[in-house]
């Protein structure tokens, strides 16, 4: 049994059909993860958000992937059973005296070891890419077992195929033809029935991708292995005794199973982020509302839909009373056709609706949508407008845009106000932020403010070294800007892109720092000493972050020739660039920050700008800060070597082909020779 299995197998090694259809799916391969090596570096050179090595490489990789073994499937398997009929030596099976099942297991096992050979490829690189960045490794084992089971299952079919059919051609156009319908039939039904209960390949290899271990899959991809052993097993044995009278009764074990997998509950969410779990604290204020989850996608490519999907299928498996609908924008009234793509939450008479394309990640997004939507009642921020500030709304790379609609998707209602034109500052106000005022106030909105802090309001204050900060406002808070524009030369030596970029890398343990684990640019920033004039027992001021040892207060940022000058009154040392004060009298919280740049558009997406900002709002509004904190990804990055840029670049996609090839002549000369 094993000579024959060995000589099998040589056969399919000898084949050009198999080694040039091999090479051509290795470099495939290697020129698809070359395209997407470069084009992730290209996006993590942009200061993207949101980025993950799994999702822009692995991913697609793995579904070209297991097209690949499907392809080498279907080359191999016509190499076995329809060329021997074709070439009249199907009776050496017949002849050699091994049992029926033997003989099947005999031409089955080279198939499947030839058609796995692109994943160990796969692996081969996976592996790589996890050297040079922080995969979740316990996703990408998921991800390999479900190409193994849903490939196998794809492999498996192209065999039954291959044990009807006589000849090559027929063989080669029948695989091929069965597995486009099944692949086209999985893609249909997850775009038009959301909710089947059908589960072919895609569907379960879509969710072993995304980490996911459904019971329905693994019973599913039993039943189909089961049905497809013995239907194979059973087409052989017909074609080698003519016997006809076979029990059927394992073929209709594997269809119950295929049948009833939808029907077993239970899973399990593998990944080290929980990305395809709804948050608890969510889940449990969704509960409390008791009311369905309507969710409505108003989009009009089709094909948009599989991941929004993904979405609805992580909050229907956790909050069942959840149903989706796609309406095409064409289809709405006149007057909302002007808008663009849209996903809507409905609970009751509560509504969200947020843009699509998504910001984030499917599951981040439908969760921020929610959790906003079930705030709708919460206090407001607002942000002051009418002095030259940082604009939530503007588009400029100074303005504060990005972080806006990060807020606002996190559930906080946002509004911008001008104090001159609207003179009131609303009772639900629950955040009062001023980003660097350029230009002076009226007497009558410093009143306004001053009395909004005297009824116990919280205040996040941005001031830059050439920003306008309100006498009085100052004098209330008690805490003021040191002359001079901050310059960190030893940052600067260390790779920033300007002297007055301050890199702050060691955390106090303030609520909004402590858990932040990168760290932090202030751009042209102001140092802050506290000045209280009048002494209150029952303030507290605290130093939320410091700079380094070696910063100076600089008074002639612009010049080219930057250095510390104590005889003009220029200081150096350690400063303060963020301040808090609390007053235990009425738990108000008051937060400076000597630097309103961090937070901009050019620059929050700087190490861990984006999450120190929200969390200084998360701790000034009193919402837990680990409820609102933005899921970061560990695989954000690719950092590899030299020899692993050249890898990546050739060698995947044509050293390692070329090698294969290689071997191959050499080895088919060396036969030649012998």
């Amino acid at each position: 049994m094993k000579t024959l299995m060995a000589n099998l197998t040589r056969l399919l090694w000898r084949s050009p059909s198999v080694i040039i259809t091999l090479v051509a799916v290795l470099v495939a391969m290697g020129f698809f993860t070359r395209l997407s090596y470069q084009q992730f570096l290209f996006l993590q050179a942009q200061n993207l958000s949101s980025l993950s090595v799994f999702n822009e490489v692995i991913m697609p990789l793995a579904g070209l992937t297991l097209i690949s073994q499907l392809l080498v499937g279907i080359i191999a398997s016509v190499q076995l059973m329809p060329r021997l009929v074709q070439l009249g030596q199907s009776f050496l099976i017949y002849q050699a005296g091994i049992p029926p099942l033997q003989s099947y297991l005999i031409l089955v096992f080279p198939i499947i070891i030839i058609s796995f050979i692109p994943w160990l490829f796969f692996l081969l690189i996976s592996i790589h890419i996890d050297f040079a960045s922080q995969l979740d490794t316990l996703r990408l084992l998921v991800a390999a077992i479900g190409l193994i089971s849903v490939g196998l299952v794809g492999v498996m079919v192209v065999v039954c195929c291959n044990f009807v059919a006589s000849r090559v051609l027929t063989g080669l156009l029948l695989s091929t033809i069965l597995v486009a319908t099944l692949l086209s039939f999985d893609s249909m039904n997850a775009l038009l029935w959301s909710q089947s209960y059908w589960r072919g390949l895609l569907s379960p290899f879509y969710r072993f991708r995304e980490g996911i271990v459904v019971v329905a899959d693994l019973i599913a991809l039993s039943g189909w292995l089961v049905f497809l052993f013995s239907l194979g097993f059973l087409l052989l044995h017909r074609r080698l005794t003519c016997n006809k009278n076979k029990p059927l009764s394992i073929l209709f074990i594997g269809v119950f199973l295929v049948a009833t997998a939808g029907l077993y509950q239970g899973q399990w969410d593998l990944t080290n982020d929980k990305r395809n779990s709804l948050d608890s604290i969510l889940l449990t204020k969704l509960e409390q509302q008791d009311q369905p989850l309507v969710i409505t996608a108003v989009i009009n490519e089709e094909t948009n839909r599989d991941e929004i999907l993904r979405g609805f299928d992580v909050v229907k498996r956790f909050y069942d009373k959840s149903e989706i609908s796609f309406r095409a924008r064409q289809s709405l009234g006149p007057e909302f056709q002007y808008q663009g793509e849209y996903i809507q939450f409905q609970l009751g008479e509560m509504y969200q609706a947020i843009a699509y394309p998504l910001e984030y990640n499917v599951k981040a997004s439908f969760e921020m949508a929610i959790s906003q939507m079930l705030r709708r009642k919460s206090q407001w921020i607002t942000f002051v407008e009418g002095h030259g500030e940082a604009s939530p709304i503007a588009k400029n790379t100074s303005d504060l845009g990005e972080l806006h609609n990060t807020i606002k998707m996190m559930g906080w209602p946002v509004a911008a106000q001008n104090l001159t034109t609207t003179p009131v500052i609303s009772d639900n106000t629950g955040l009062l932020v001023i980003a660097s005022s350029k230009q002076s106030w009226q007497k009558q909105e410093e009143d306004l403010v001053l009395d909004y802090l005297k009824n116990g309001g919280n205040l996040l204050l941005m001031v830059d070294p050439d920003s306008v900060m309100p006498p009085r406002l100052e004098e209330t808070i008690g805490i003021s800007r040191i002359p001079g524009t901050l310059v960190d030369w030893s940052g600067y030596q260390g790779g920033t892109p300007h002297p007055a970029i301050v890199i702050v890398n060691q955390l106090t343990d303030h609520p909004t720092v402590n858990k932040l684990n990168n760290l932090l640019a202030f751009p042209w920033a102001s140092a802050l000493e506290v000045v209280e004039l009048k002494v209150n027992p029952n303030v507290e001021y605290t130093s939320i972050l410091r700079t380094p040892q070696g910063v100076w207060t600089e008074f002639n940022v612009e010049s080219e020739q930057l250095a510390f000058n104590q005889e003009q009154g220029e200081l150096q040392g350690s400063f303060d660039i963020a301040l808090a004060r609390v007053d235990q009298s009425n738990q108000q919280k008051v937060v400076v920050v000597g630097d309103s740049h961090f937070a901009s558009d050019s620059a929050v997406n700087n190490y861990a700008n984006k999450q120190f900002a929200l969390n200084l709002i998360s701790w000034l509004t009193n919402l837990p800060i680990d409820e609102q904190q933005v899921a970061q990804n560990r695989d954000s990055s690719l950092r590899p070597s030299r020899l692993g840029h050249f890898v990546f670049n050739w060698g995947y996609g044509l050293l390692l082909p070329s090698l294969l090839l290689l071997l191959w002549f050499w080895r088919k000369r060396r036969r030649f020779n012998a």
